[in-house]
């Protein structure tokens, strides 16, 4: 799942903020995993989030 937000401007050439969403299997004890990548004109931020 993937959706990209911005906000409202007349500038057409304006870099959009996107989020990026992943759900991934892994083996052993972890049994699912969330990476979530949150980017935007002054940081690159990556999230990960286990379930065990």
């Amino acid at each position: 799942m993937a959706f990209t937000t911005a906000s409202p401007s007349c500038n057409s050439k304006q870099r959009k903020d996107m989020f990026i969403l992943e759900c991934l299997g892994l083996p052993g004890e972890i049994t699912s995993a969330t990476v979530g990548q949150f980017l935007n004109r002054r940081q690159n931020t990556l999230i990960l989030a286990k379930v065990y």
